[in-house]
């Protein structure tokens, strides 16, 4: 007890282990208000869904308890609540000083109108998540009104948002860095038009783009992560565009499962992305000799290549990667005994500083690609 604050915060800070920390606060009420204090970051997760019987077992009961106990939050994330209302979100004042990234995923009872409770209690936000909600155009264009520092947006799964609610974001959101807007199918990227050269990393995943769309998306000129997998696009017209100037800096690029990219686009995007350093081809079965030859001979930056399900890449074609692709460090080839897994173990057994990897991954986003705190 005679122990000055300013040491206890110290003692805590330099705890490595999670154990520890956890168990600090269980010494003593001085202790545990060092504890409580010094947590810059919270999760409550919903394991089971089961009906509320009482407030003191309600979600926004929760959400207030831990709130005042943990007054310097930087950053909260509420996952799989479907009884969390709108109203709820009101008690995030409570943190509103300290509070940066706040995180919402699978709550499907969030309207517009807890965006509107969001911007007037956290107009500073830097990072927001409302994945898989009912949220509309008319709540993007209340929240980035008044959250105009937003660096970091995730959107995915909310269906009812269309390019109007992306030109508000755009519009309004000067420092965007990162945005995730997988599996709107009303985004046709239209509304991209006249995008922030802060953008560099960008998710459009099963989105049901229009190949002027691509073009607006890549228009801002400073993407360097961009996830186009699933492109259910009817021409491939769209997809060259990402290869004519305006996404030369791009570092990473998935085109998983894009039926319509063949040789003539690889060639382009190859000749026009120099820069690539990875980038998923898996499930594009078009690609043939010539589309793997361009990669080969223009792709001098690649480090990792995902060829699964590739079914055309042949003998030839792997020779062209592991003769051209000077960098070239990981290669994705799907199941151990497919196979373009055993081609490839034949063609790069020459090579050995090139690792061939058996791990179908379906999802590439490098640790830098989103904003952090």
């Amino acid at each position: 007890m005679d122990f000055p604050l300013d040491c206890l915060y110290l003692i805590f800070e330099r705890l490595d282990s999670d154990s520890d920390r956890k168990s600090f606060g269980l010494t003593c009420h001085r202790w545990l208000d060092v504890e409580s204090s010094s947590r810059r970051s919270l999760e409550l997760n919903c394991l089971i869904d089961v009906p509320s019987k009482s407030y003191k077992t309600s979600i926004g009961y929760q959400i207030c308890r831990l709130l005042l106990r943990f007054r310097h939050l930087r950053s909260f994330t509420l996952t799989g609540w479907s009884e969390l209302t709108d109203s709820d979100l009101a008690l995030l004042a409570l943190c509103s000083s300290t509070l940066q990234a706040l995180h919402i995923w699978c709550s499907s009872t969030i309207t517009d109108s807890g965006m509107s409770f969001i911007a007037s209690v956290l107009p500073s936000l830097s990072i927001i998540t409302f994945a898989a909600s009912h949220v509309t155009d008319t709540g993007l264009y209340i929240l980035t009104r008044t959250c105009t520092g937003l660096k970091d947006i995730n959107l995915s799964g909310c269906r009812d948002i269309t390019d109007l609610g992306i030109s508000y974001l755009i519009m309004n959101c000067r420092q965007l860095q990162s945005l995730r807007v997988s599996c709107c199918s009303n985004i046709t990227g239209l509304g991209f038009k006249d995008c922030w050269k802060t953008l560099t990393c960008l998710e459009v995943e099963s989105c049901n783009l229009f190949p002027e769309g691509i073009k607006e998306i890549l228009s801002g000129g400073a993407l360097e992560y961009l996830n186009l997998s699933f492109y259910t696009g009817m021409h491939a017209d769209g997809m060259t565009f990402i290869g004519r100037g305006q996404a030369s800096r791009l570092r990473v690029l998935d085109l998983r499962k894009c039926k319509l990219v063949g040789d003539e686009t690889v060639a382009v995007i190859a000749k026009g992305c120099i820069f690539l350093q990875e980038w998923h081809l898996g499930f594009c079965l078009r690609i043939g000799l010539p589309g793997w030859e361009s990669i080969g001979l223009n792709c001098q930056s690649l480090e990792r290549l995902h060829v699964n399900r590739c079914t055309k890449l042949c003998v030839v074609g792997m020779q062209a990667l592991r003769d051209g692709c000077q960098r070239l460090s990981i290669l994705y080839t799907g199941t151990p005994n497919s196979r373009l897994s055993l081609l490839a173990r034949e063609v790069f057994q020459s090579k050995p500083n090139v690792e061939l990897s058996n791990d179908e991954v379906k999802r590439i986003i490098p640790e830098e690609a989103f904003f952090t705190l």
